[in-house]
């Protein structure tokens, strides 16, 4: 998934364009009764790359990841209807 996303450096907005890959959550093992054996798992994201290559802080990392799984909710909100 690309995600287009814009930081500030030294008061300067640069765009920037990550390449994010996605993993669903799952549900973890439950018994006969329905009752947890094991966590579930949450879904996830990871930033690939950006462009221009620039090093990005945690702040802007979880930016990114929080409007990639955004951007992928409306994608499946569109797919619904």
């Amino acid at each position: 998934m690309t995600v287009n996303h814009t930081i500030t450096r030294d008061e300067v907005e640069i765009e920037i364009t990550c390449e994010v890959k996605m993993w669903g959550g799952a549900k973890g093992a439950r018994d006969s009764f329905g009752v947890p054996l094991e966590p579930d798992d949450e879904p996830e994201a990871e930033i690939i790359s950006v462009t221009p290559d620039i090093e990005l802080t945690e702040d802007e990392e979880c930016a990114i990841r929080e409007k990639a799984f955004d951007q992928a909710a409306d994608e499946a909100n569109d797919f619904e209807e």
